[in-house]
């Protein structure tokens, strides 16, 4: 028998996305991970925009918010690690 092969798409990549964001607000991460957690973050938003179909990826709204959304956290977080 042969082994099933995994395969990912680029919706499996924005519910990852949509995880690392959720995560982010809720404090599921260490401030010492926040520089990992954000370069894999910006590393598959990027790799899911050039792979988006030409219509999609200008219609598709959901990954932009979600890194923007992300970059705010993080800021917030840093200032926030900065005062204590």
């Amino acid at each position: 028998m042969e082994p099933v092969k995994a395969n990912l798409s680029l919706n499996d990549l924005q519910m990852v996305l949509s995880v690392i964001d959720t995560c982010s607000k809720r404090g599921a991460f260490k401030p010492q991970e926040f520089e990992a957690v954000g370069k894999l973050f910006n590393h598959l938003s990027l790799f899911v925009k050039q792979n988006l179909p030409p219509d999609e990826s200008n219609s598709n709204s959901e990954t932009e918010t979600v890194g923007e959304s992300s970059t705010d956290d993080s800021q917030v977080n840093s200032d926030n690690n900065k005062s204590v």
